[in-house]
């Protein structure tokens, strides 16, 4: 408790200072300002609906549905250090592009799936791009999104088994 506490302080302090100096910083840090469309387009999965897959013990596992919640999209300027170091989930750096909107991608499709809304950023070099797959807050200790929702067969041997709902 004294710890939820304490962080609460801190956060009132960064808040009063962020009052302050906020109505000094309207305008740019010199990039422009950008709107995009992100269009994920999966193809890759469209053959599982087709001919299905092989696996080892002579399973043959056929997809007639696979989708993927994107809760949103990050890019950032950096290159993450890569290592056994203790890292958080979110990149330190500068984030220069985001999608937030979140979109349910049907995996099986090879067309283009546009998110909602357009996402923003700066017009400087992304690097690196952050995937975010979660429905909301990403520290809330419970999500009700389905992130991946897959049905199909999996059969062998003369015998079928098709998935179940969740």
């Amino acid at each position: 408790m004294r710890f939820l506490e304490m962080r609460f302080l801190e956060m009132k302090r960064a808040l009063a200072i962020a009052m302050l100096v906020l109505p000094a910083c309207l305008g740019t840090t010199g990039s422009s300002i950008v709107s995009f469309r992100w269009r994920p387009r999966p193809g890759g999965c469209r053959g599982w609906a087709d001919t299905g897959v092989r696996y080892g013990r002579g399973w043959h596992v056929e997809l007639t549905k696979a989708t993927l919640y994107i809760g949103a999209v990050y890019l950032d300027e950096s290159v993450p250090v890569s290592g056994a170091q203790d890292t958080s989930c979110i990149l330190e750096g500068v984030y220069a592009g985001q999608e937030t909107s979140g979109l349910s991608v049907n995996v099986l499709s090879p067309d283009p799936q546009p998110f909602p809304a357009p996402g923003n950023g700066t017009g400087d070099l992304a690097i690196t791009g952050e995937v975010w797959l979660a429905g909301g807050d990403v520290n809330a200790s419970d999500d009700p999104t389905i992130i991946v929702d897959v049905a199909g067969t999996a059969s062998a041997s003369g015998r079928a088994i098709p998935s179940r709902p969740a």
